[in-house]
């Protein structure tokens, strides 16, 4: 679960933010593995969804989350009897890197809805007991990215609803 988060344009970038964005998501799950040794037989780790749909201003953070999720992949199938599950978070209320650098507000104002505290931890609680491994996103509600597609469907004519704001094709 560590991070570190810099946000800042493609272009603002240097390569001393981009190793220590990078650094946490990845050499410290390669150190973090090879502490624990080959008897480590399930790994969870905490990213951001921003790694798979992307957000302005955090392109260093989006990669160092894809590639945390690319390492745990490859970890689990490096070995028989290996499990990980790669969560993907959307931002949590009251707590996390979103809490951290003020931008719920901002995020809000786009259509994310922050993942409260006690949802998410109930969220986490289930997987384990559960066993789930692969990779998961866990979402509020984050409005319809611009670069990805969640299908097309035809609305019904519904009475007091002239222009709806946001619309998921077989789940509202």
């Amino acid at each position: 679960a560590p991070a570190v988060n810099e946000p800042r344009r493609l272009t603002d970038l240097d390569a001393d933010t981009v190793i220590r964005t990078l650094a946490p998501k990845t050499l410290g799950l390669q150190s973090a593995l090879k502490a624990l040794g080959p008897g480590l037989r399930r790994l969870v780790t905490f990213g951001s969804i921003i790694g798979r749909i992307g957000l302005e201003g955090e392109c260093h953070y989006a990669l160092a989350n894809a590639m945390q999720t690319a390492a745990s992949k490859a970890w689990s199938g490096a070995a028989p009897g290996r499990a990980a599950l790669a969560i993907e978070w959307s931002v949590w209320a009251g707590a996390g890197m979103g809490e951290r650098l003020g931008t719920i507000e901002r995020l809000s104002a786009q259509g994310v809805d922050a993942i409260s505290l006690d949802d998410a931890l109930s969220a986490l609680d289930r997987m384990i007991a559960t066993g789930v491994h692969g990779t998961l996103a866990i979402t509020s509600r984050f409005g319809p990215p611009p670069d990805l597609s969640l299908g097309t469907a035809e609305l019904p004519v519904l009475r007091f609803v002239d222009n709806p704001l946001i619309h998921f094709p077989g789940t509202e």
